[in-house]
């Protein structure tokens, strides 16, 4: 179902290019066709880009990935830009003049593809510019004075890396890797070196679930970073960090009852900070935990995916307030998924700092 819409989206999408575009421009039939069946192959070459993965080349798998992506991230734009423009064409072929609006329209052709050319500098650009978000979170019930944690969300780590050095604890909510295989990452190298008193802890996101589990708790062992997929670490006797493994998109019966069977080990008295990839919060669990800490939604990654992220998830982005006693923080995400693009929704790491006053 969910590939049907995909692939029927992707032909409306070249219709709707090849209509309010192509047409415009005085190329022959020939050449039309060449540019629309252009960004028809880069949709499925991109996914050949997996061979190269496979064969370990990762250079060739890195350029030709994000060559094709970013194809795919334009034309993105280019249909999103079109809600601005297609307004105007649509006036001019309806209520002006005939050969007016031909030489109209060509030049709001142009406009429109610079604009979208501005655009998708401007998001891989802002792909790259990564921000601390710093938040506070004062909470009685919380064991210690203070403590400060480092959530990283949504990494995708792929052939690039991005140099932070922040000293404080770890927690990695999912989708840290961009498949199924282990990236060797020179910042994951970094952080191995950096004094992390309460330990860094790991969670699985949809996209790295499939990760062979013993491969990657060797992996993660020699970072000293604790493996979290539905199982506990107590950090002393009042303070517990809980993780679950991203179902993907099974049954979610399942996941809530495997929630709930790991929450029920923990006494009433212990803080809980619980590491969740997707920020879905099942009835039967949003009394037991005191912060929960998610990514998933990138907040929509290229506009207006905001919106959309909206509309569909009850947690978008940021701290949101459950109760009087515990909240949800949903980050955006350090990486991006597909098109290594970000359109006004920046990347970013989190700086957590928890208080009991």
């Amino acid at each position: 179902m969910f590939f049907s819409i995909f692939f029927l989206t992707i032909i409306l999408s070249f219709c709707f290019v090849y209509y309010f575009i192509i047409r415009d421009f005085s190329f022959s039939l020939k050449k039309k066709i060449l540019i629309i069946l252009f960004f028809i192959c880069s949709f499925a070459l991109r996914y050949l880009t997996q061979l190269f993965n496979s064969v370990n080349i990762p250079y060739i798998s890195f350029a030709a990935a994000n060559f094709f992506n970013i194809l795919i991230g334009t034309l993105i734009i280019l249909v999103l830009t079109g809600f601005l423009f297609v307004p105007i064409k649509l006036w001019l072929i309806f209520f002006s003049n005939k050969n007016k609006s031909l030489i109209l329209k060509k030049r709001i052709s142009y406009l429109w593809l610079i604009c979208v050319a501005i655009l998708t500098v401007y998001s891989i650009y802002e792909a790259y510019s990564i921000r601390v978000k710093k938040i506070e979170i004062c909470q009685p019930r919380f064991p210690m004075k203070q403590v400060k944690i480092l959530q990283i969300s949504d990494w995708h780590i792929k052939s690039y890396s991005s140099d932070f050095r922040i000293k404080k604890i770890i927690v990695y909510t999912g989708d840290n890797f961009n498949s199924s295989k282990i990236e060797k990452n020179e910042v994951l190298q970094q952080l191995k070196t950096l004094a992390v008193p309460l330990g860094s802890f790991w969670i699985s996101g949809n996209h790295d679930r499939n990760i062979n589990k013993s491969k990657l708790n060797s992996f993660l062992n020699n970072l000293d970073i604790t493996f979290l997929d539905n199982s506990l670490s107590y950090l002393n006797d009042s303070l517990c960090i809980i993780g679950v493994r991203d179902p993907g998109w099974k049954n979610n019966k399942k996941e809530e009852i495997q929630e709930n069977k790991l929450f029920s080990t923990i006494p009433e008295h212990v803080y809980k900070i619980f590491l969740k990839h997707k920020p879905i919060v099942f009835d039967t669990i949003k009394e037991k935990f005191d912060l929960m800490l998610s990514g998933h939604t990138h907040n929509g990654q290229i506009f207006p995916g905001i919106i959309l992220v909206k509309f569909v998830n009850s947690f978008s982005s940021g701290l949101y307030r459950l109760s009087k006693k515990n909240y949800i923080y949903v980050s955006s995400g350090i990486g991006t998924w597909g098109p290594p693009m970000r359109l006004f929704s920046p990347p970013d790491i989190t700086l957590i700092t928890l208080k009991n006053q």
